[in-house]
């Protein structure tokens, strides 16, 4: 579902379905790909037993041995997990959480999933008992509820010694975009802000605060700026991408189109323009290419 009036908790920007799906296996591509490293943390991996949280892993295909006659054979259930497990030099013990149960039935060994949201207390027994806490793109979820303490709350969970990591969308303007893109710009920044009743989107800075008010040290931050459709720098990437930022501002324009009927000033763009605009992202990716986005922040809670 899709909020329309970001009075709530939970918040989800996007509409569930099978195209929500395909965009973020599609956006996981493109983060995979710029990053090139899925952990940024200098996490030692080849130590085995290390306890890696991913939070609000509901973000790809089914983790393999999911029975295909399974109600949840065609919904996601953790691709960012299921990466890095594949790449680690160790066994080590993997949970992942969400709002959603999308999740492999049976869970594959060394995996545990379960419901938990973001803007909700944790379980008390599992703070401080993670060697890594991981979060990607998830805090304009966090609706109404005060993003510093969605963020603290991720905090309390890493063990002392241990390290959080968080990436996000860039909310300042794009660099070197047409017109379509910096209408995508323009709608993601309207829409997630009335999302989230009007808190900050600055998330790298405030993200920086939050970290060392909270005992976190050694913080680092990298920014990716990516080429997309015509400006990606393979052929490969230049299909995923395109299909990418295609179906994610069609998903936006579907939401930002329900704000504006709630509220007329939750967007700016006219429902003319909020129309059209997916065909325009897509025609100017094809044409000339774009740029897109995002940071990885990371660092180590003290001991």
């Amino acid at each position: 579902m899709t909020s329309t009036s970001g009075l709530n908790d939970d918040n989800i920007i996007f509409a569930a379905g099978e195209k929500e799906v395909d965009r973020l296996q599609l956006q996981h591509e493109i983060m995979k790909d710029a990053m090139k490293d899925l952990i940024k943390a200098p996490l030692n991996l080849s130590k085995p037993g290390l306890q890696i949280l991913d939070q609000a892993t509901a973000d790809g295909p089914l983790l393999p041995n999911t029975p295909q006659n399974s109600a949840h054979t065609n919904i996601p259930s953790g691709i960012w997990l299921k990466d890095v497990a594949a790449v680690s030099p160790a066994q080590h013990e993997y949970t992942g959480t969400d709002i959603e149960p999308y999740y492999p039935v049976p869970p594959p060994a060394h995996m545990t999933f379960f419901d938990q949201s973001m803007t909700k207390p944790w379980p008390a027994h599992m703070n401080a008992t993670f060697d890594l806490v991981h979060s990607r793109l998830a805090l304009p979820g966090a609706g109404i509820t005060p993003i510093k303490t969605v963020v603290t709350q991720l905090i309390d969970l890493v063990k002392p010694g241990g390290w959080i990591q968080q990436t996000e969308m860039v909310y300042s303007k794009w660099p070197d975009n047409g017109p379509a893109m910096d209408g995508m710009w323009r709608v993601a920044v309207d829409w997630i802000g009335f999302a989230v009743g009007g808190q900050s989107l600055n998330f790298k800075d405030d993200l920086e605060a939050w970290y060392k008010e909270a005992g976190v040290v050694d913080v680092q931050t990298e920014v990716y700026t990516v080429g997309i459709g015509k400006k990606a720098g393979s052929e490969r990437m230049r299909g995923i991408s395109t299909r990418s930022m295609h179906t994610t501002v069609s998903g936006l324009c579907m939401g930002a189109k329900a704000g504006k009927s709630a509220d007329p000033n939750a967007v700016k763009l006219s429902f003319e323009e909020l129309d059209t605009l997916p065909e325009r992202v897509l025609k100017e990716l094809n044409e000339v290419g774009g740029y897109w986005q995002f940071f990885t922040i990371w660092g180590r809670k003290e001991d």
